[in-house]
């Protein structure tokens, strides 16, 4: 009788085992993702990013804390071992205008079924300002999991309702696939700095020549920098829209001027947020017009499909090697405008700039390092600074855009300590920038939050966009950013903390998402749908009006829940088996 107990015993024992072997992780995860959201990543397979060990703890007050440790560098370590292999004739010279829109005009030729290219308007000299529109036909990038328990996208919608059927969450998909955040670069602002016009110029065939590739197999380019990047760049263009324009100021760069033709210079001549009176005195450029122009259009629907949603932007300079973030200048309080030079101005969004400024200066070969960056590199700045702190300017174009841009964060790239280098460095300067050019783009996706605000007491969906709807984040003060195509696309700082407010200019509206965390590295945004409620007759009502996180979300899991859950599945399988074994074995006895 012994004997058939063991036997019984060990045999549920293997069955068990093997039912823990074989059990869908999906299955065995299920249930454990609630309102309050902790959202890892999966790692991209080609991706040549800082290899990251994590672990989750919590602070005093229970909530939720990544913390990072970096064991490996693979982007620096990869672009020390030589990226000089192409040495294309084309990208070793500078391009005048003629040169420049030849090429430009070449590449929508050639790959017009990922590019667009048009002009923000003409210059003072009449020149067209080219600014290039690169995308990837719509595949479903930001949609959600269904039905199907797919866990495997990282687009986690868990506000989304449960009682949206198969094609309504479909139509939420679309539409919002239909309004991809989108990222900018600029060039050549001054016409005597035209390092970024060929940076610019070079990453577009870079990217338009690695979509080509994977569509082709990996098979069309001989180019050795396009089998190496053409899984990233493909998977940034399947989530972003890319827009760049490689020279601002064309006038100028064909004299070698600083200045526009009217010897304006075109960073001092935008609306400025601390002085009325440098506005009423300033004549705006014809540069700086088209550029605010396509900005308000921005905010609405464009020529050429629906509103653009830029969520990042980088404008590329000359003359140091450091990136600077905003604020550039200062309120009156703080006295003359000769009183201001030194002193630290905050955005609201200072951390998040902070980081992003950070990921660049620490992907570039030179940047963050004292002994290749006298004047930035090391400590305390590694290679970044805020703008007012280095020197105060009004009217620049990084304080309008992100005070004006939606939601879009914009930071200027110094990257030469000569304005004009030499053009037997142009090779050089690529590949010092190239891996940081490409995970600053990879930002927009990384390190955003977005998805659709719609409702659903209806007899069917409704996308809200026809009403403004403001999307403020704990401690952003100062910064809400608004839709109103029911769409909306939010950066924040990896592994911090936030509660996101969604509320309607009367604030007739008010919707709260709790304890939002994404961790670094993400390979898509963190998509977070809300629905509210209409009356009959579509007006908006008062929607879920809890502003009490804990009233309404159910707690953080608990400490010892999350040591358990982080464990990799297989640790967690074979600890369950060496549980059930011993059980067996003690029983047996």
């Amino acid at each position: 009788m012994s004997l058939t107990i063991s036997t019984l015993t060990v045999f549920v024992a293997l069955v068990v085992s093997l039912l823990l072997f074989t059990v869908p992780s999906s299955i065995q995860r299920g249930g454990m993702l609630n309102h309050h959201i902790h959202v890892g990543h999966r790692r991209h397979p080609t991706r040549h990013t800082a290899t990251t060990i994590t672990t989750t703890s919590h602070d005093d007050n229970g909530s939720q804390q990544s913390v990072q440790e970096v064991s490996t560098r693979q982007g620096r370590s990869s672009m020390n071992q030589g990226d000089s292999e192409d040495d294309s004739p084309l990208f070793n010279t500078y391009h005048n205008y003629d040169q420049l829109t030849e090429v430009l005009h070449h590449y929508e030729h050639k790959y017009s079924n990922h590019s667009r290219l048009f002009s923000l308007g003409q210059t003072t000299q009449s020149r067209e300002m080219y600014m290039m529109h690169l995308f990837k036909a719509v595949d479903n990038d930001i949609t959600m999991g269904d039905e199907s328990g797919d866990d495997e996208i990282d687009a986690i919608d868990t506000i989304r309702s449960s009682k949206l059927n198969r094609a309504e969450k479909r139509y939420l998909d679309d539409y919002i696939n239909q309004r991809k955040p989108c990222f900018r670069y600029i060039g050549n602002v001054h016409g005597d700095e035209p390092l970024g016009r060929e940076l610019l110029l070079r990453l577009i065939q870079l990217i338009l020549d690695s979509v080509t590739d994977v569509n082709n197999g990996g098979s069309s380019s001989s180019d050795p920098y396009v089998s190496k990047w053409r899984e990233r760049l493909n998977h940034l263009l399947s989530l972003v829209d890319v827009y760049i324009l490689p020279s601002y100021n064309p006038d100028s760069y064909e004299r070698m001027s600083r200045y526009n033709a009217n010897g304006v210079d075109l960073n001092r001549n935008f609306p400025d947020p601390w002085f009325s009176h440098i506005n009423q005195e300033v004549q705006w450029q014809a540069e700086t017009e088209n550029m605010i122009r396509f900005i308000h259009d921005n905010q609405h629907k464009s020529d050429d499909g629906p509103q653009r949603h830029f969520v990042l932007s980088g404008n590329i300079h000359g003359g140091s090697l450091v990136v600077s973030y905003g604020y550039d200048g200062l309120p009156s309080s703080y006295g003359t405008l000769s009183d201001r030079s030194g002193i630290y101005s905050a955005s609201p969004d200072d951390d998040l700039n902070r980081y992003l400024a950070q990921q660049y200066s620490n992907s570039h070969r030179k940047m963050s390092y004292r002994e290749s960056n006298y004047e930035f590199g090391g400590s305390p700045s590694y290679g970044i600074t805020n703008g007012a702190h280095w020197y105060t300017l009004y009217g620049g174009m990084q304080d309008y855009v992100y005070l004006n841009d939606g939601s879009c964060n914009e930071l200027t790239m110094e990257l030469s300590m000569q304005k004009k280098p030499a053009e037997s460095q142009l090779q050089t300067y690529w590949d010092d920038n190239l891996e940081s050019m490409v995970q600053f783009m990879e930002q927009t996706y990384q390190s955003t939050i977005g998805g659709v605000i719609y409702c659903n007491n209806t007899n069917s969906v409704v996308v809200v966009n026809d009403t403004r709807i403001n999307v403020h984040l704990t401690g952003k003060d100062g910064h809400n950013v608004s839709t109103t195509d029911g769409v909306y696309y939010r950066m924040i700082v990896p592994n911090m903390v936030y509660n996101v407010t969604f509320f309607s200019d009367d604030y007739t509206l008010v919707y709260r998402i709790c304890d939002v965390r994404i961790e670094a590295g993400r390979t898509s945004i963190l998509r977070l749908d809300v629905p509210i409620r209409v009356d009959p007759e579509q007006r908006m009502t008062e929607g879920i009006n809890r502003l009490n996180c804990d009233e309404y979300f159910q707690p953080p899991p608990t400490v010892a829940s999350l040591a358990f859950s982080n464990l990799k599945d297989n640790q967690m399988r074979v600890a369950l088996f060496a549980l059930v074994a011993f059980i067996a074995l003690f029983v047996n006895q």
